[in-house]
């Protein structure tokens, strides 16, 4: 009784290896056949047993063509040409070919079909360039499978076929396995006359055969241009531009000085609206300034607001005023270009263009003398000049790594000093601190009561301007036992009014607005002796899609 109860356990316990076996995605066998030829290039063909255990389009391999030299400080790249891609039976497979990361990927498959269970792909190439040559011997240190496979390889094999003239005597042979760096030898070879035959269990497979000189004719290798890697003063190149923009700030970007003090102001400083408020603060005009000024439009008379099933609907109420800003009246016109109601959800059809009201508003700044430049232009030119630099550094990435990556952090450098780069005349330094006094004033209220409890409409009034400095719902806190009804512009679902319930309903409309002002998301050096797994050329990987 005992021994069946133990064989059936042994059972159980077998059942879910063996299935988990079966349904891991995998290469079942990976061979490979290589000719080394007389002039140099070598013949590749691969053929990859793959199984899928579901439904995929079909797998792609990368081989690589880019590689460093054995001093590790120049680049060549090697040719990869005649490239086949068939099935067992010759069938060509759909596939294309890109560069990507110092590879050439070819995806293999239909994306318009999935395959599963097992497949068996037939890749085949030639390339020039991987061959080392020594005083003493030539040699093919190759990369068989590479490291860089996202599934398993069970089986691996590779067949080496040199050129006729070669002297049997002469052959050198050695494979290394395991991942980069690794010494380890998990795998036979054999030679007989002009082949040399390995296998292995364990990926990845690194093979390196040495000949006789003479067999092959040697080609010099296509370096790409480089600047010299000791060239360590490149990496000064991000210092100077810090210190070149830090003048430029104290220079050009620094705000004069103001009263330095922020004492309480109980009405908006200048007439400001809660737009331009905002954007002489923070120097920069956003679509939450945009939903301030359609608040305030309500708060006037000229529109109403209202909100059934947490949707908005803005109803125009009355033509707008003649004396209105510039941008007021663009803002006020998209709104209402079609209809004279329109759905807050689909704003972004009215405001394609919201650059120009944004450009109309920095105008009136302008024209107040608050800047002298509009600060977008400002900010503009600086995150231009630091993406070019940038740019550059990509764009000559073969040239050299350290210039790569001095242009690269210069061209960061400069994107970063870009928002701090506008500046305000010494007036809106002033204004601002009148501002931010203001911003005191609606944010402390309660202590400043006999300021305001004789002023009509000061709630509605000035509701706006506590959105823009997120302090609404603080604000209201100050009415909420005064203010018993909505106001006449906005029409919701309120069973008893409450004003903090009131300004978070706005707050709600402020969030909905601001989102619906932009549209819907649409090699190395001989491998005897100190060679390892990883090394020499080839290699790459590859997966599934």
């Amino acid at each position: 009784m005992k021994k069946i109860l133990f064989i059936l356990i042994g059972i159980l316990l077998f059942i879910p290896i063996t299935v988990s076996a079966q349904e891991t995605e995998r290469i079942l066998s990976f061979s490979e056949k290589i000719t080394v030829n007389a002039d140099s290039t070598i013949n590749v063909s691969e053929e990859i047993r793959y199984f899928f255990p579901s439904e995929k389009h079909g797998i792609y391999r990368d081989i690589p063509y880019r590689y460093l030299d054995k001093e590790r400080k120049k680049y060549f790249q090697t040719d990869i040409s005649d490239i086949k891609v068939t099935n067992e039976t010759g069938n060509p497979y759909q596939f294309t070919s890109t560069e990507k990361n110092n590879n050439l990927r070819l995806q293999v498959g239909d994306p318009n079909k999935t395959i599963s269970g097992e497949h068996i792909y037939k890749i085949s190439y030639k390339v020039s360039g991987v061959l080392n040559y020594f005083s003493d011997h030539d040699e093919l240190y190759w990369n068989v499978t590479g490291d860089s496979w996202t599934v398993p390889i069970d089986k691996i094999t590779a067949e080496i076929t040199l050129p006729q003239n070669v002297l049997t005597e002469k052959i050198q042979a050695t494979c290394y396995t395991g991942e980069t760096g690794s010494t380890s030898s998990n795998c036979n070879q054999d030679i007989s006359k002009n082949q040399i035959t390995f296998q292995s269990s364990q990926s990845p497979l690194t093979i390196v055969v040495g000949w006789n000189k003479g067999a092959v004719t040697p080609i010099e290798r296509r370096y790409e241009a480089q600047w010299r890697h000791e060239s360590f003063w490149f990496l000064l190149l991000p210092l100077f531009v810090l210190i070149f923009l830090i003048i430029q700030y104290f220079r050009l970007g620094r705000d004069p000085f103001g009263r330095g003090t922020i004492a309480p102001e109980f009405e908006p400083p200048e007439n400001l609206k809660p737009a331009e408020m905002s954007s002489l603060i923070n120097e920069k005009v956003s679509n939450k300034d945009m939903s301030a000024t359609i608040i305030d439009f309500a708060v006037r008379g000229l529109i109403k607001i209202k909100e059934k099933d947490k949707k908005y609907t803005l109803i125009k109420l009355k033509e707008f005023e003649t004396t209105a800003k510039d941008y007021e009246k663009e803002i006020f016109i998209k709104l209402f270009s079609e209809n004279k109601e329109v759905e807050v959800d689909s704003l972004y059809k009215n405001f394609t263009d919201l650059k120009k009201v944004k450009n109309k508003l920095y105008q009136d700044l302008i024209s107040r003398k608050y800047f002298s430049v509009s600060p977008d232009k400002i900010r503009s030119h600086y995150l231009l000049v630091g993406f070019l630099i940038m740019f550059l550094g990509f764009a000559f990435f073969w040239l050299s790594v350290i210039l790569v990556f001095a242009l690269a952090m210069s061209g960061f450098i400069v994107i970063i000093f870009a928002r701090f780069m506008p500046r305000k005349t010494k007036e809106a330094v002033i204004v601002k601190e009148k501002s931010l006094g203001f911003k005191e004033f609606l944010f402390r209220a309660e202590r400043y009561r006999v300021k305001w409890q004789e002023k009509e409409g000061i709630f509605e009034k000035y509701l706006p301007y506590a959105m823009i400095f997120g302090i609404a719902e603080i604000w209201a806190k100050n009415f909420k036992d005064i203010y018993k009804n909505p106001p006449d512009w906005y029409e919701g679902n309120f069973t008893t009014f409450n004003a903090v319930i009131f300004a978070n309903s706005l707050n709600s409309f402020s969030t909905t607005a601001t989102q619906s002002f932009s549209p819907p998301a649409a090699s190395g050096s001989s491998g005897f002796g100190g060679g390892s797994s990883g090394g020499g050329f080839g290699g790459g990987g590859g997966g599934s899609w």
